[in-house]
Order: C-alpha cells, then structure tokens, then sequence
C-alpha cells in the first residue's frame, strides 16, 4: 500500500465520481458497495481515507468501511492508514464495532452515533433490548439529547427492577458457569472454562475477526512429553447462523465456536464446534467439572 498514491488519487477532482458514486451506496447512516465484487482494494483503501478525512456522517461511513475491511483480511491495513493519518485506531475499531452490530433499518440519521456506542456497550441490555430501545426512540420522535438518555435511564431501570436473575436459562450444571450462554459474551466465558477439555490452549482473544487465536492438540505423546499442537484461528458466536448473517469470511478462519450450531449444511472443510453437544461428552469425561446445586 502506497498512501501517497492514495491521497494523490483522492485529491483529484474527479475522485467521487470514479470511485464512489460508481461503487458505493452513500448516506447519513452508512457506505455500503453496490456491489460484493465492484470495487477494487484500492477503492476500498481511497474511500475509507477520504472519509477519514472528511468532515460529514463519517462515523458510519468509516464504521461500514472500517467493517468491508475488515472482512477482506484488511486489519492491518487499516491499522497503518490510521497511524499514517494520525487518526486513533482504537476510535476507528469502536465505530466498526457499532456498524457490525447496528442493522440498516435501525439507524437514524437524527439519533447520534454516540447513542448507539452507548447502547450496545451497556451489557445490562441483550440484542434483543438494545433494538427494541432504538426502534422506541424511532417510533416515538426522541431525538433530544435529554430526551433519549431519559429513555435509555428509564428502560435499565426498569429492566433491573422487573426482575433480577434467578436463574431462569437452561440449567447445564457446571460448577462455574451453572447456566448455558443466551449470547456470545456468555459463549466466550464457557469456551474458556472448557477450552482445556476440548484440547485447546488459548493464547489470545481479541475483538477483531477471528476473535481467538488458540492452540489444538492433535497428538498427546506419552507423558505429555510429545505433545504436538496446531494453531488455529477461532470465530465465537451464541449460533452458528450467526457467523454467516455478520458475512464473514469462513476462509479466514479455521473453527467456529458456538452454543448452538443451527447450520443444516456449513460450508465443506470448516468446523463448527457446538459446545451445548461437546459439554454432554465432558459431563462423562470430566464429572468433577459438574454438579452444581442451584
């Protein structure tokens, strides 16, 4: 990557014709391609600096962009346009992290970006009450920046005093984690108590795609002293359809962890690890793991 090039081909006059208006949909809420095989990395590269750049609805647009990076195997790429322009990689990460999680039709160009930042890094919400929260303040016109923390406050306080945990999910009895996972959070904190039972060392977790990086062990030799690993690269998600409705790349990664595996047919040569399956083979194997009385 040459950023020289790159902002020499930006500052030409003609640059949002050649390259955004042909290939990309933009709006107040987002930067989408036109089409998955319409633009080239270079267009990618160009469009995601000229919104860096420039000073109108960048959050999405860097967001959205930041994201199609992203899934092309571009993070580092991204990293280095950042640090070329002086611009925060971990700002630039955050608003991805909003564009992945916030659909289209949830977006609106009178509710701040800040306020969906906000929304979906408070785990007092799940998915499910983060988008009836925003579709509320949709549907009701509450745009004020009074108003819409009014309804945020207003919404955990209500959650929290309807009801506290009492343990209503799905009882799986393990000693530290006695209640199967209800979303990916809960997926990664299972896999790390179970990863030692599946044979896996972690050696790190991030929030970029894939989100783990572990080692697998393929082959215990006689008294461990023959061990051998192999390193993978490892997606985490509540169900497996969800891996494929975020559009990431199953080439890029070599295993998905979930809690429930609700793919009828998952691409050939990719492995779909559904831990609700693997814990009722640990419960045989490693029964001192269990038991918990609720």
């Amino acid at each position: 990557m040459n950023i020289n090039k790159l902002l020499e081909i930006i500052s030409q006059v003609d640059f949002v014709e050649k390259v955004l208006n042909p290939n990309f949909e933009t709006t107040p809420t987002s930067c989408r391609l036109k089409n998955e095989n319409n633009a080239t990395q270079q267009d990618i590269e160009c469009a995601f600096i000229h919104f860096l750049r420039a000073k109108n609805f960048t959050k999405w647009a860097i967001g959205d962009l930041g994201l199609l990076m992203q899934h092309r195997g571009l993070s580092d790429v991204t990293k280095t346009i950042c640090g070329q322009l002086g611009e925060s990689y971990p700002r630039v990460s955050a608003k991805i992290r909003v564009c992945k999680r916030v659909p289209m039709e949830l977006r609106h160009e009178r509710i701040p970006f800040t306020t969906y930042d906000e929304i979906y890094t408070n785990y007092s919400l799940d998915d499910e009450e983060r988008k009836l929260l925003i579709k509320a303040l949709i549907d009701e016109g509450i745009f004020s920046t009074t108003q819409i923390r009014n309804k945020i406050g207003s919404t955990i306080y209500a959650k929290k005093k309807e009801a506290s945990f009492e343990g209503k999910n799905e009882l799986i009895g393990l000693k530290s984690h006695p209640y199967a996972p209800v979303n990916e959070q809960g997926v990664v904190v299972l896999f790390g108590i179970l990863a030692d039972a599946l044979d896996f060392r972690i050696l790190h977790m991030q929030s970029a795609f894939p989100d783990c990086i572990a080692e697998r062990i393929t082959f215990r030799g006689r008294g461990m002293r023959k061990t051998e690993r192999v390193q993978m690269k490892i997606e985490i998600q509540h169900k497996a359809s969800d891996f494929f409705r975020d559009k990431h790349d199953y080439t890029k990664c070599d295993a998905l962890i979930c809690w429930i595996n609700d793919v009828v047919v998952p691409p050939v040569g990719f492995e779909i690890i559904e831990l609700k399956y693997e814990i009722e083979k640990i419960k045989l194997s490693k029964p001192k793991l269990f038991h918990f009385n609720p």
